[in-house]
């Protein structure tokens, strides 16, 4: 069984009395150690990346910002003038079939991508940043990079993984598989190879032995302890891959047949909620017994939204006060995102308009519709101002 180690213990404490001035997320670290991670399509960085963040990295998801890098009408004029369409689906069938053009389309995208991860670890809080891209190793970043993860995987287990999740063919994974470098030259230039072809738990085990001796290096031991201050008021109220609390609730399950979430009142299993702790992260319910009710957030590069709600005993539709939006929107702001997203019970009301929530212009998720629910989101920034100083 691998635990995280326990963080330092501080005297912050949080409960029906939390206040976001507990925290300075204004007092920026004076040095950043950046990771660098990689990996070819289907190998699991997006996991190994999330697995990161539990023990507090700062995680940049390259992808995310290509869709933002999308968003800004200069980017979006370059790519109407060379390929007649900016929507991306399109783009992709002609990239993935066409290698100067995917080197055409990288040319305007790339610079621009690396602009965006600069500005974005300029203002992170958190000391360590992991920066994910599968292109990494040939782009701009890698040398804003003090160490380079490299995530690999069994080829029959990547091909699972795509045609599960991603639901591609087997044509469609050829192509892609065409125009990205084979793994073992990706693997010469790192500093720490992640095997992902077999449990979360194994997994979990190879990060840490990396985070540890990462550790070991000049200055990093210095810089996570100022990553556990930082983190130390969430720490009672996150459930992190493999710890008490995971075995908690899996041991919880094993004795109560009641358990369901929302949305789609599906049965909670071991399996399920080992998938959400290590690919998203899971926050206790403050305010009640935190062993009969728990929120499933799915954080990325530009948003922190709620993915599931699920309990140990029958869930009625829960009043947002449950939710506990105050430790979420310090968790987000820790993480610099752009937007708070929640699903909130039908109809959309005042107490969420005095958080300064607004009803989203995407349409709820079907499930939550189902169940009764809105789409409700908080701008916490805008990146794009941080893009303007960058380029000034």
């Amino acid at each position: 069984m691998t635990v995280v180690k326990k963080r330092e213990k501080f005297d912050i404490q949080l409960g029906e009395s939390y206040n976001e001035d507990t925290l300075d997320h204004n007092m920026k670290p004076e040095k950043h150690i950046i990771i660098g991670l990689t990996g070819n399509i289907g190998s699991g960085k997006s996991t190994v990346l999330n697995m990161l963040r539990h023990l507090g990295a700062y995680g940049i998801d390259a992808d995310a910002l290509t869709r933002k890098a999308f968003q800004q009408a200069d980017i979006a004029e370059r790519i109407m003038s060379r390929f007649g369409t900016i929507d991306r689906k399109s783009l992709a069938a002609i990239v993935f079939s066409d290698a100067t053009a995917l080197v055409d389309l990288e040319k305007i995208l790339h610079p621009r991508v690396t602009v965006l991860a600069k500005a974005l670890i300029q203002h992170a809080n958190l000391p360590i940043i992991a920066i994910e891209a599968i292109k990494l190793i040939e782009s701009d970043l890698a040398a804003m990079c003090d160490s380079i993860w490299v995530v690999d995987a069994d080829q029959n287990m990547v091909t699972e993984r795509l045609k599960k999740h991603r639901g591609m063919r087997d044509e469609e994974i050829t192509r892609r598989m065409a125009n990205q470098s084979p793994t073992f030259d990706k693997i010469k230039k790192a500093s720490v190879v992640i095997n992902n072809s077999n449990s979360y738990e194994k997994t979990w085990q190879q990060i840490i032995k990396a985070w540890n001796g990462e550790s070991k290096k000049n200055g990093l031991s210095s810089i996570i302890k100022q990553t556990d201050r930082r983190l130390a008021p969430f720490e009672p109220y996150f459930v992190h891959p493999f710890s008490d609390a995971h075995y908690r609730i899996l041991s919880t399950l094993q004795h109560s047949q009641k358990a369901q979430s929302i949305p789609g009142n599906q049965p909670v299993t071991g399996e399920l909620v080992e998938r959400w702790i290590c690919e998203h992260f899971i926050l206790t319910d403050q305010n009640g017994d935190p062993s009969k009710r728990y929120f499933v957030w799915d954080l990325k590069t530009l948003s922190f939204t709620l993915q599931a709600i699920f309990g140990l005993e029958p869930i009625e539709k829960l009043d947002v006060h449950a939710i506990n939006l105050s430790l979420a929107e310090s968790f987000a702001n820790l993480h610099q995102v752009e937007s708070l997203i929640t699903p909130h019970p039908l109809p959309f009301n005042n107490y969420m308009e005095i958080k300064g929530f607004e009803p989203d212009d995407n349409p709820c998720p079907t499930e939550w519709h189902n169940a009764g629910y809105n789409l409700t989101h908080k701008p916490l920034r805008d990146v794009n101002a941080y893009l303007s100083e960058s380029l000034k």
